[in-house]
Parts: structure tokens; C-alpha cells; sequence
């Protein structure tokens, strides 16, 4: 639609000015009762075109051209920035100071426990932030975006650890009793469990010790 009234104008526009420069020029014939008419006319849509041609385009804006967009860091950019890791392949204490600790979150959801609003509001809140959890292994598996940790908290709540299949013989190296240690995005959405996506982890106690240990090939980054 606009297409059509843009040349129908433009048709209107020429027109106008052939007509009016003919006469002007006295190659044709008209009475100047139309000529002046039309001679106006023309001076009008030279005007019209001029201060819309003026308003359309920007001509001291030099900026645009070296303009860089920045995209969004995604999820998994996320994850590898706070996975950067010192020799035990676990974050630094600068990360640590920033993360939320899980048990700190169960303890105050359970003083919510009755507050259903505040409890929803909270759960809303802390879903998405950093944390940091160690729990005891229960068993592992895979999962459709990679493999799955099943643990269980001091508090005795279940924690999953989802990491990415490039983690497959960290994860599969782990027995039912180790104890490990990890920083990573939180999920809290789930009712009756909470998610935590990473990729790394540290596992600080094995179970057939039951002594802390030294990182092994299981904190190894990729």
C-alpha cells in the first residue's frame, strides 16, 4: 500500500512539473489563469520533497558506522567463566566469596516453609545465581544434556549435578559415598529437588578412606 501511494505522488509530481516547464517555456499553450496555479503547485512539492528528504536522513551522525554489538553471554559462557579454575581445577576464593552457599538456601527455605508468597519469591530470586554445594554421591547417569550426579546435602536434600558429556569418565569415575565439591548455576524450579549445571567439579573425600584426598584426573579441565 504504501508502495502505491508513494508512486502514485511521484507520478502526480511529474506530471506537474513537465506540464509547468512546457508552459513555462511556452513549447505548449496554456493560459496563465493555469499556469500560475500549476507553477505554485510545483514550488510547493519542490518544498515538500526538500523538508522530507531533510528529516529522513542524519547527515552529522558519524557514529553508527563504527558501532559494535556485543552479544549476550549465554548460559554455557556463564559456566565456563566461573568454572576458570586454580590448579585444583575448582574456583578461586574470589569466586567462593560470590557464591551463595546451598546450605544457606535450604536453611532459609525451610524458615519459609509456611510463607508460601515469600517462599515462591525467594525460590524466583535465587534462581539463575552461583552457589556453592558439597554433598555425598548417590549414583550417576546420563542425562539428555550430558550426565547427571545425584547427591544428597548435609541437610539431607537431593541435589542433582548436571555436567556436559565431555565429562563422562570424571563423572563415571566417581563411587556411591565420595564426596565432592561444586560451583555452579543453580535450578531451583523443581518442587521436590534442586539443579546445579557445571562444569567441573572437585572431589574432596573418597569413600573407601573415607579420608580427604588430592584432585585427581576427575578435576581435570578440558
Amino acid at each position: 500500500m504504501k508502495q502505491h501511494l508513494f508512486y502514485t505522488f511521484l507520478g502526480i509530481f511529474v506530471a506537474t512539473a513537465v506540464v509547468t516547464l512546457l508552459g513555462i517555456t511556452q513549447i505548449i499553450t496554456i493560459d496563465d489563469k493555469y499556469l500560475t496555479p500549476l507553477f505554485t503547485a510545483l514550488l510547493i512539492e519542490l518544498v515538500g520533497t526538500v523538508i522530507a528528504m531533510y528529516r529522513g536522513v542524519n547527515f552529522f551522525d558519524e557514529t553508527k558506522a563504527s558501532s559494535t554489538v556485543i552479544a549476550e553471554p549465554s548460559k554455557t559462557t556463564e559456566l565456563r567463566r566461573i568454572t576458570t579454575t586454580t590448579s585444583s581445577n575448582m574456583p578461586n576464593n574470589k569466586t567462593h566469596n560470590q557464591a551463595l552457599d546451598l546450605e544457606e538456601y535450604f536453611a532459609k527455605l525451610g524458615n519459609l516453609s509456611e510463607r508460601y508468597r515469600e517462599k515462591t519469591n525467594f525460590k524466583k530470586e535465587t534462581n539463575g545465581k552461583l552457589v556453592l554445594f558439597t554433598g555425598v554421591v548417590n549414583s550417576v547417569g546420563d542425562s539428555s544434556s550430558g550426565h547427571k550426579i545425584t547427591t544428597k546435602s548435609e541437610s539431607g536434600k537431593t541435589v542433582f549435578i548436571d555436567l556436559p558429556t565431555s565429562k563422562e569418565g570424571d563423572v563415571y569415575s566417581l563411587r556411591n559415598g565420595d564426596v565432592i565439591k561444586v560451583c555452579g548455576i543453580v535450578d531451583t524450579e523443581l518442587e521436590s529437588s534442586t539443579s546445579i549445571s557445571t562444569e567441573a567439579f572437585e572431589r574432596i573425600q573418597d569413600e573407601s578412606s573415607n579420608k580427604p584426598i588430592q584432585p585427581t584426573a576427575n578435576a581435570s579441565a578440558d
